[in-house]
């Protein structure tokens, strides 16, 4: 495979498995790689020039790769982005794989049996939508590994693909799907395997081969012996296939040393001989303490599930309406922060100013009203109504009042009502304001905030219409729940 061939490949569809056998990571190769990877949620764009003239081609987005490959990926900020996982080279797997082979020279079923076409059928169904899925039991989880800020949410992955697969098994709630404690369990289990490759960048052989360096420095001759291969291949591990690569570039203090030893040959003549050294002179290496990566404390687990499903839930506000009948008053539950932010936020501009028979200025009257055991102030006006626009979306929030004469009066909760249109329309807004500050958090930080106001802040000034639109509180707090559920 080319570097730039999934450019310019017809069918490429969004989502698609790409896999390379013994892959060749040219530094052309690795720098699409790492395109791609970086804005996984987005198409990757590559400009170039077709007969003297621009042109673009794109990788769609969520293209996953898988590459198998004798040496692992050679460059460690593209390793840093895949989850390494390393064959099983024991004598019990040799001779399983050689019992596999004899079965299924004398196995008559045919190639698509029945297990094949369910799977087909399950990814199907699957495939049907594209799913939201959030650890609302994060804040439990201990890690061990830090120091690797993409392993973590590596192992986040993880979670969520076990999630997935048992996706008619989860729970929804709001829009999303919410992961189980026994899902963290099974993608420890998955990732323990791993977990001393992916911290270390390095492969179950090369972990050998700097074990021992670290015992007691080494030769070619000793490491030829120990792993029982050619001093070709021991070249290639410690040096990489194009000499600058290797154990040398991916350990830090792990060092070459060229020595030169002199003893006395036959007939009193000197024989010097002449060998390379590797020493490892850096920390412990304790690969250890990979094997404990992760732990949770289930009773936090449980509290913590059930206090963001409690949260989750009340992000929508439930509005008694005309189209919306079959919500009684008793189940209504107002937010009365959100509904005051919304009055007090939106920036009103001459041209969103619904004209009609109706001037533009505010009366300074306001209700008091009870909801809940809840006081409510809501501001009214008799003569406006209002909306804000985002793109070829309407957002607006009805007054009623006697030129709104398509409120019901028969809301009893006061003068402001949400009709369903224009509730989903607000909601709409407030949607791809977070689609916004997580594609910002992508290409600018990432997916790694640290600080949520400085992000806010820089979001603000390059995307501004959310602030005037919104408010800078929504777009503060809506960064901050993002934050909180590992999503910046």
């Amino acid at each position: 495979m080319s570097s730039k061939s999934l450019y310019y490949h017809p069918n490429l569809k969004s989502g698609t498995i790409i896999y390379s056998d013994d892959a060749n990571f040219t530094d052309d190769t690795i720098a699409t790689l790492k395109q791609s990877t970086s804005n996984f949620q987005m198409a990757v764009k590559h400009r170039t020039v077709v007969n003297q003239e621009y042109a673009e081609y794109s990788i769609p987005e969520r293209c996953s790769f898988w590459f198998s490959t004798v040496d692992g990926i050679p460059d460690d900020q593209l390793a840093n982005r895949f989850l390494n996982a390393d064959v099983d080279g024991s004598k019990e797997q040799d001779l399983r794989v050689y019992n596999h082979i004899k079965a299924k020279e004398l196995d008559l079923n045919l190639l698509i049996d029945d297990d094949v076409l369910i799977c087909r059928c399950i990814f199907d169904i699957l495939d049907k939508e594209q799913y939201t899925i959030i650890v609302p039991f994060i804040n439990a989880i201990e890690w061990t590994n830090v120091e690797n800020r993409r392993n973590f949410q590596k192992f986040l992955d993880i979670i969520r693909s076990i999630t997935l697969f048992k996706v008619m098994q989860r729970q929804k709630s709001n829009g999303y799907y919410l992961s189980e404690i026994e899902d963290f369990y099974k993608a420890l289990s998955i990732y323990k395997g791993t977990s001393k490759n992916n911290a270390t960048n390095l492969n179950d052989l090369e972990i050998k081969v700097l074990k021992s360096i670290e015992e007691k420095p080494a030769t070619m001759q000793n490491l030829m012996r120990l792993l029982g291969v050619s001093r070709t291949r021991i070249m290639h591990i410690l040096h990489g296939k194009d000499g600058h690569s290797g154990m040398l570039a991916k350990v830090p203090q792990l060092n070459k040393i060229d020595r030169s030893n002199t003893i006395d040959g036959k007939d009193g003549d000197k024989v010097t001989t002449r060998a390379n050294i590797y020493e490892y002179n850096g920390p412990k290496l304790g690969f250890e303490i990979y094997d404990s990566v992760a732990t949770i404390n289930r009773e936090k687990a449980e509290e913590k599930r059930t206090i963001f499903i409690q949260k989750l839930s009340e992000e929508r506000i439930t509005t008694v309406t005309p189209c919306n009948p079959s919500v009684i008053s008793e189940g209504v539950t107002l937010k009365p922060h959100t509904i005051d932010r919304i009055n007090s936020n939106v920036t009103l501009k001459r041209k969103n100013v619904i004209q009609g028979n109706c001037d533009d200025t505010f009366s300074k009257g306001t209700i008091d009203l009870e909801t809940n055991k809840e006081k409510l102030v809501v501001s009214c006006s008799g003569n406006l109504g209002y909306s804000i626009t985002l793109d070829a979306k309407s957002c607006h929030l009805n007054i009623i009042s006697e030129c709104n004469s398509t409120a019901d009066w028969g809301v009893t909760y006061g003068c402001i009502s949400y009709s369903q249109e224009n509730d989903e329309g607000i909601y709409d807004a407030v949607e791809l304001l977070g689609k916004a500050l997580r594609k910002y958090s992508q290409i600018e930080y990432n997916s790694t905030v640290e600080d949520v106001s400085e992000f806010v802040s820089n979001f603000n000034k390059k995307i501004h219409e959310y602030e005037q639109r919104l408010g800078s509180e929504l777009v503060l707090e809506e960064a901050e729940k993002l934050h909180k559920w590992g999503q910046l």
